[in-house]
Formats: structure tokens, sequence, C-alpha cells
């Protein structure tokens, strides 16, 4: 601390040594002892040399004073700005120790509550521990309660097991006399319903003796009536087919008798062709109208005469409408015509 201050008390002492030496020098330039010399001269030397050395003193004054008051001066300054320095390192080390100080409060406060954690935790982690600590006695206990229970209900078990296998024993015991007795039962109802089933198997082959020759009386019957229903069938089909080649012989000899007739229709109405024309034949497609009228009439199959073919097509247009009925019609709708000569 005195090290600081030790700058500050060397100027101060500096300048009140200045001011000292100032102060004695200008007594010692009022009071000056001139030489010892006569009267006039000294008179005359005096009245000279003094001008001129009050002048050179009042100048060393003068430039002394100057001088001490420049030194006063840069040294006032020196002690101004050295004051200026030591306020300045006094804010500096204030603020350094301001800062230290709030540091230190920051680090002790973060201490302090780290430590007040590390106790909450520590504290915290034994309420934890205790907790789990009871928590697993009680679980302890409520295992071995647990435990107790279940030896007691497997006794209770094993007490109810007996009972009911003593139980299950006299059910057995009863339940084999109730079935001897039952099966006495039984046997006697059997061999009742034994009797009681002969007498009815008896009776039931009777009946099925009396029911078999029934049916076999009603089967001759039956087979009497379809053998009676057969010859009348047979019969009647015969019947119907002699009807029916009947029909178609009726009906064919009528198609025999149309084609004639169209034939000789034909042949009255054709014209023959100059030249010899004999043994030439040629087939002919007819399309006719109910009414027996020709709508087309061609060449199937030629003779190889071509004037033969065309007279023949040309007599059978003329020859319509052939001679043609109703009930022969469906045959003679579209049909083949042989004309030959």
């Amino acid at each position: 601390m005195l090290d600081k201050f030790m700058p500050f008390f060397v100027a101060l002492c500096l300048h009140a040594l200045l001011l000292g030496i100032m102060f004695f020098g200008a007594e010692w330039s009022i009071k000056p002892k001139p030489p010892q010399k006569t009267l006039d001269n000294i008179i005359q030397a005096v009245a000279v040399d003094e001008d001129q050395w009050l002048a050179s003193i009042e100048d060393k004054k003068r430039l002394k004073q100057e001088e001490a008051a420049r030194k006063i001066a840069e040294e006032k300054q020196k002690a101004d700005e050295y004051a200026r320095q030591i306020v300045l390192t006094k804010r500096a080390a204030a603020e350094k120790i301001r800062k230290a100080a709030e540091e230190q409060a920051r680090i002790t406060a973060e201490k302090t509550r780290k430590l007040a954690e590390k106790k909450e935790k520590l504290k915290e982690k034994a309420k934890e521990k205790a907790k789990e600590k009871a928590h697993k006695i009680a679980e302890k206990k409520l295992k071995a309660k647990e435990k107790a229970r279940k030896i007691a209900e497997k006794k209770l078990k094993a007490k109810e097991k007996a009972h009911k296998l003593a139980e299950k024993k006299r059910k057995a015991k009863e339940k084999a006399r109730k079935l001897a007795k039952k099966k006495e039962k039984a046997r006697k109802i059997a061999e009742k319903k034994e009797k009681a089933r002969k007498i009815a198997e008896g009776k039931r082959k009777a009946a099925e003796k009396s029911r078999i020759l029934a049916e076999k009386k009603q089967k001759a019957k039956e087979e009497r009536a379809r053998q009676t229903e057969k010859l009348m069938r047979l019969a009647k089909e015969a019947e119907e087919k002699r009807k029916a080649a009947r029909q178609k012989a009726k009906k064919q000899n009528r198609i025999q008798q149309i084609e004639a007739r169209i034939r000789q229709q034909v042949e009255r109405k054709w014209t023959r062709p100059s030249g010899h024309y004999g043994g030439l034949s040629c087939v002919m497609a007819i399309h006719l109208n109910p009414n027996g009228s020709v709508i087309t009439a061609k060449i199937l199959k030629s003779s190889g005469n071509s004037n033969f073919d065309a007279s023949a097509l040309k007599a059978v247009y003329k020859a319509s409408p052939l001679p043609i009925t109703l009930d022969v019609f469906s045959e003679f709708r579209q049909f083949n015509f042989r004309f030959s000569k």
C-alpha cells in the first residue's frame, strides 16, 4: 500500500523544496555585499553595476521563478497524472475487487446451490431408497402373506379333495348298487320285452307271410294287366303302322298321280325344237306357289343340249299353274322334275 503512494510523497517533497529555494533566493538578492572601494568609485560603480546587477538578478530571479513554476507545473501535472492513474488504478482495483467479489459470490452461491441440490438429491435418494425399502418390505410381507394364503388354500383344497374322494367313493358305491338294481330291473324288463318281441315276431312273420302272399297275388294280377296292356299296345301299334303304311301308300300313289299329271301337262306344252333330240333328258328345280303357279325353274342337270334344256324350261313355264292340290303341296313346294324325250 505504501509503494503506491510513495511517488505522490516524493512529488510533494520536491514541490516544497522548490518553494524554499525561491523564497531564500529572493532574500539573498535583496541584501548583496558590494566590494570595498572608494566612495565615489563605489557610488559610480554601484550606480553602473547595480543597475546591471539588479537587471541580472531580476533576470535570474525571473528565470528561476519561471523554471521553478515550469517544474512546479510539470510536477503538478505529473502529480495530477499520477493522482489520476492512482484514481484509475483504485477504480480498476475496486472494479476488479467488485468483480472478484461478485465472481466469488457467484461461485459461492453456485457451490451453495449445487450443495443444496446435492443435499436435496441425497435427501430424495434417501427417501427413494427408504420408499423402495419399505416397498420391498411390504412386498415381502405381501408375498409371505400370499404364500401363507396359498399354503392354507392348498391344505383346504387337499381337505376338500379328500372329502370329494370319500364322497366320490360313496357315490360310486351307491351308483354300483343302483346300477345292479337297475340291471336286474332291466333284465326283467328285457325278458318281458323278449317274450313280447317273440310274440310280436310271430305275429309279424304271419303278417309278413300274408303280405308276401298278397303281394304275389297283386304282382300276378299286375303282370296279367301289363301283359294285356302290352298286347293291346302292340295291337294298336301294329294297327297304326298298317294305317300309316296305307296312308303313305295312298299319299305316294297320290304324289305319283300328280307327277304323272304334271308330266302330261308339261309335255303337252312342250314344243320340239328343230333337229333330232331322241334320248335326251334334263333335271329341273321348280319352286311353286300353293296354287301351283311356277315361281322359278332352273336346270340342275343339263341334257348336254342347250336348245333341249331351254325348250324344257319354256314348257314348264307354259304349263303353269301345275295341277297340284293342297294336301300334297308340301311335297311340291320345291321339287326336282326330270324331263325326257
